[in-house]
Protein backbone atom coordinates (compact mmCIF):
# COMPACT_ATOMS: atom_id res chain seq x y z
CA UNK A 1 0.00 0.00 0.00
CA UNK A 2 0.71 3.48 -0.08
CA UNK A 3 2.66 5.66 2.33
CA UNK A 4 0.51 8.21 3.65
CA UNK A 5 1.44 11.23 6.51
CA UNK A 6 4.64 10.50 8.27
CA UNK A 7 6.06 7.46 8.46
CA UNK A 8 8.45 5.59 11.37
CA UNK A 9 11.00 8.12 12.72
CA UNK A 10 8.67 11.09 12.18
CA UNK A 11 9.96 10.76 8.88
CA UNK A 12 7.49 12.61 5.29
CA UNK A 13 7.09 9.80 2.57
CA UNK A 14 8.82 12.24 0.50
CA UNK A 15 11.31 12.50 2.62
CA UNK A 16 11.87 9.07 2.87
CA UNK A 17 11.59 8.05 -0.99
CA UNK A 18 14.85 11.08 -1.45
CA UNK A 19 16.98 8.67 1.32
CA UNK A 20 16.02 5.27 -0.79
CA UNK A 21 16.79 6.76 -3.54
CA UNK A 22 20.28 7.86 -2.57
CA UNK A 23 21.15 4.38 -1.60
CA UNK A 24 23.28 3.72 -4.95
CA UNK A 25 25.32 6.87 -4.29
CA UNK A 26 25.49 7.55 -0.48
CA UNK A 27 28.04 10.39 0.51
CA UNK A 28 29.46 7.78 2.98
CA UNK A 29 29.16 3.69 3.72
CA UNK A 30 30.06 2.79 7.43
CA UNK A 31 30.42 -0.87 8.34
CA UNK A 32 27.16 -1.60 10.22
CA UNK A 33 26.98 -3.21 13.89
CA UNK A 34 26.84 -6.59 12.77
CA UNK A 35 29.46 -8.35 10.13
CA UNK A 36 26.20 -8.43 7.64
CA UNK A 37 25.26 -4.33 7.54
CA UNK A 38 26.17 -1.83 6.51
CA UNK A 39 25.05 2.18 7.08
CA UNK A 40 24.90 4.24 4.32
CA UNK A 41 25.15 8.29 5.11
CA UNK A 42 23.34 10.29 2.77
CA UNK A 43 22.87 14.18 1.97
CA UNK A 44 19.06 13.86 2.24
CA UNK A 45 18.31 15.78 6.02
CA UNK A 46 15.02 15.12 8.00
CA UNK A 47 12.59 18.43 9.11
CA UNK A 48 15.01 18.66 11.93
CA UNK A 49 17.40 19.15 9.53
CA UNK A 50 19.56 15.56 10.52
CA UNK A 51 21.33 14.31 7.53
CA UNK A 52 19.48 10.66 6.90
CA UNK A 53 20.93 7.55 7.66
CA UNK A 54 20.03 4.32 6.04
CA UNK A 55 20.68 0.81 7.72
CA UNK A 56 21.20 -2.15 5.18
CA UNK A 57 21.52 -5.75 6.33
CA UNK A 58 22.62 -8.40 3.74
CA UNK A 59 21.67 -12.20 3.36
CA UNK A 60 18.77 -11.57 5.85
CA UNK A 61 16.71 -14.85 5.96
CA UNK A 62 13.24 -14.54 4.90
CA UNK A 63 10.96 -17.37 5.17
CA UNK A 64 12.65 -19.39 2.62
CA UNK A 65 14.77 -17.23 0.90
CA UNK A 66 17.67 -14.86 1.83
CA UNK A 67 17.40 -10.64 1.28
CA UNK A 68 18.69 -7.55 1.52
CA UNK A 69 16.76 -5.96 3.46
CA UNK A 70 16.24 -2.05 4.31
CA UNK A 71 16.06 -2.30 8.48
CA UNK A 72 15.82 1.81 9.98
CA UNK A 73 16.30 4.82 8.11
CA UNK A 74 16.47 7.96 10.52
CA UNK A 75 17.63 11.28 10.81
CA UNK A 76 21.27 10.94 12.55
CA UNK A 77 21.64 12.72 15.79
CA UNK A 78 25.36 13.93 16.70
CA UNK A 79 26.24 13.40 12.94
CA UNK A 80 29.65 14.93 13.63
CA UNK A 81 30.30 12.67 16.40
CA UNK A 82 29.09 9.60 14.83
CA UNK A 83 31.55 10.39 11.23
CA UNK A 84 34.37 10.90 13.85
CA UNK A 85 33.92 7.97 16.03
CA UNK A 86 33.33 5.46 12.98
CA UNK A 87 36.84 7.04 11.21
CA UNK A 88 38.66 6.18 14.35
CA UNK A 89 37.50 2.93 14.51
CA UNK A 90 38.13 2.17 10.67
CA UNK A 91 34.97 1.56 9.72
CA UNK A 92 34.40 3.79 7.23
CA UNK A 93 34.24 1.42 3.82
CA UNK A 94 33.25 3.93 1.28
CA UNK A 95 32.88 7.64 -0.07
CA UNK A 96 31.57 9.59 -2.68
CA UNK A 97 34.44 12.18 -2.92
CA UNK A 98 32.06 15.33 -3.91
CA UNK A 99 28.96 14.49 -1.79
CA UNK A 100 31.56 13.53 1.65
CA UNK A 101 33.97 16.69 0.80
CA UNK A 102 30.99 19.13 1.43
CA UNK A 103 29.35 16.90 4.55
CA UNK A 104 32.70 16.54 5.95
CA UNK A 105 33.73 20.40 5.77
CA UNK A 106 30.23 21.05 7.05
CA UNK A 107 31.37 19.41 10.49
CA UNK A 108 34.77 20.46 10.18
CA UNK A 109 36.19 16.90 9.74
CA UNK A 110 38.52 15.34 7.15
CA UNK A 111 39.15 11.94 5.96
CA UNK A 112 41.07 8.83 7.09
CA UNK A 113 44.80 8.73 5.55
CA UNK A 114 44.28 7.39 1.75
CA UNK A 115 43.67 3.61 0.97
CA UNK A 116 41.79 2.77 4.14
CA UNK A 117 38.39 2.79 2.09
CA UNK A 118 36.80 2.92 -1.84
CA UNK A 119 35.84 6.41 -3.29
CA UNK A 120 33.06 5.87 -5.89
CA UNK A 121 34.75 8.86 -8.01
Amino acid sequence: GRLTGMTGHGLSEEVLVLAIKEIDEPALVFKGRSKTSILLVTMIEDQKRRNIVVAIEFNRKEAFTEVNSIRSVYGRDNLSWFIEENMEKGNLLAINKKKADDLLRSIGKSYPKENTFISFN
